[in-house]
């Protein structure tokens, strides 16, 4: 009401009074219209003094770029995606509300305004920012205290200062156990019977089938964006063409690693219910010089059985090493969600959770001798202390892992110790049980051509 006083709007003469003595709500259009209006006045009209200075609470912040992704159609009007780094999280728009950056532009090509008249009517932006410690945050500031964060964050002289405050972040993530998302490809292919087919890179950088016989290009686009859908919080998922897939599954190949003993293949499977895939396990016959099946290891959809795949491959061979070498081994735990509640504890609180060290949740970070350990004492207890301190104290510069700690395994003279509490336990079992599925009969076996 003070704001309509100040316009005028009482007079008898106009028709306004009567509108709103008969429909409240036009008043209420009224006043949100003399709000917007008087925004754009001000910011057209008035002197507002410029910020030269940080708020004190943004002082000892800078901006934290954090990864986004766009989807937009092909000239096929297949999805494609685009990832960019940003800061700005969000914009808040006079007279419409909170954008995110997908929805900015699209408002702003929508209103015909160049993008500089666009962004006057931005009042507030939420941003990424980090601190000297590591610790992210948002927070809502104005437009000009964002061109001063910004400003501040790529100053020359400050990238040192910077550099530090990014480094604490990345500490922090890994402290917390969150790892780096694997990156998956995926995108649409016509094939010869003019169906579509949804295909990914496995995870032996082969370009398979994950859906197919699908009618047209706008239902090849829903199965292509389900599986966007379902693989984003699990991957870093790129939609793209399939020339450019098969150009990245090329260059994945590598023709040094010789023909392997085993070789896994994810194939379809029509013979299961429930299941669209199944994953092949291939051995080779080196009197034949070919492939012949030899297991199934895994029935399910293709994300199952690409997942078993990539369990395949990575599975180590047992590490256990012969008597007659005096080498050892140091094992850690994964940086991954699946290790990040076992990390850094006692045997005794593996156990009570129901589980036991697994090879497969470990990467080998360190092999070599074992001699100079072994002049430490004659048990393996004084020997495997030597090694402790070595790796806590003295860390060989080839040495990839952290500090021996908690959690750890050392494999030494043929045998593995937890590195627990105090002292080490020994461990029985420590690698991956290879669980196959044998075919029942022999014709079922095919080859695989050699790779050349």
């Amino acid at each position: 009401k003070d704001m309509a006083r100040q316009y005028m709007f009482d007079s008898d003469k106009t028709r306004l009074k009567f509108l709103t003595e008969t429909h409240p709500v036009i008043m209420n259009h009224l006043f949100e219209e003399l709000i917007d209006k008087k925004f754009h006045l001000q910011r057209e009209h008035a002197v507002v003094e410029e910020r030269t200075e940080l708020p004190d609470y943004f002082k000892d912040k800078y901006l934290l770029p954090v990864e986004k992704v766009t989807i937009a159609d092909d000239f096929r009007g297949i999805p494609e995606t685009k990832y960019y780094d940003t800061s700005a999280n969000e914009f808040f728009v006079e007279g419409i509300g909170w954008l995110d950056n997908d929805a900015y532009d699209r408002e702003q090509k929508e209103s015909g305004l160049s993008a500089d008249d666009f962004y006057k009517k931005v009042t507030k932006i939420n941003a990424h920012y980090i601190d000297a410690t590591g610790m992210p945050g948002d927070g809502d500031m104005a437009p000009e205290v964002y061109a001063l964060m910004h400003e501040k964050s790529y100053a020359p002289e400050n990238e040192e200062e910077y550099q530090r405050f990014k480094d604490a972040h990345e500490r922090r993530l890994a402290t917390a156990g969150v790892a780096e998302l694997p990156t998956e490809y995926y995108g649409v292919r016509q094939n010869s019977n003019n169906k579509y087919a949804v295909v990914g890179i496995a995870a032996d950088g082969i370009v398979t089938v994950v859906k197919d016989n699908i009618p047209s290009v706008a239902e090849a686009k829903k199965e292509l964006l389900s599986v966007y859908e379902q693989r984003k919080s699990a991957a870093h998922v790129e939609l793209m063409h399939p020339q450019t897939i098969d150009e990245i599954s090329a260059r994945m190949y590598d023709p040094t690693q010789g023909l392997l003993q085993n070789q896994y293949r994810i194939e379809k499977c029509d013979d299961q219910p429930d299941s669209t895939h199944m994953l092949v396990k291939y051995t080779l016959d080196e009197k034949e010089g070919n492939y012949n099946q030899t297991g199934i290891l895994c029935y399910g959809d293709y994300f199952k059985c690409n997942d078993a795949l990539r369990a395949a491959i990575a599975a180590p061979t047992p590490p256990m090493p012969s008597h007659d070498k005096s080498t050892f081994e140091i094992y850690q735990l994964k940086l991954s969600a699946e290790t990040r509640e076992i990390r850094f504890i006692s045997l005794d609180s593996l156990t009570e959770q129901g589980k036991s060290p697994n090879i497969s949740t470990y990467d080998k970070m360190y092999e070599g001798d074992f001699t100079e350990f072994e002049q430490a004492g004659d048990t393996i207890g004084k020997q495997l202390e030597a090694v402790f301190n070595k790796f806590n104290l003295n860390r060989p510069d080839d040495f990839k892992g952290h500090s021996l700690s908690v959690s750890d395994v050392v494999v030494a003279k043929g045998k593995a110790y937890y590195v627990d509490s105090f002292g080490f336990k020994e461990i029985k079992g420590f690698s991956v049980p290879e669980k196959e599925h044998k075919q029942a009969e022999e014709q079922d076996k095919k080859p695989v051509p050699k790779k050349t």
